[in-house]
């Protein structure tokens, strides 16, 4: 199963960027893991 997750982060420099995130669910297991982050 995979999940996207369009987000604001802010930089330690108080920018705030707009992001993509693309997660996974592998079979066998209970916790997401990150595929890929990208600006939008």
């Amino acid at each position: 199963m995979r999940y996207e997750v369009i987000a604001n982060l802010i930089t330690p420099s108080n920018r705030r960027i707009l992001v993509k995130t693309v997660w996974q669910i592998d079979i066998g297991t209970d916790f997401p893991r990150l595929i890929t982050l990208v600006p939008e």
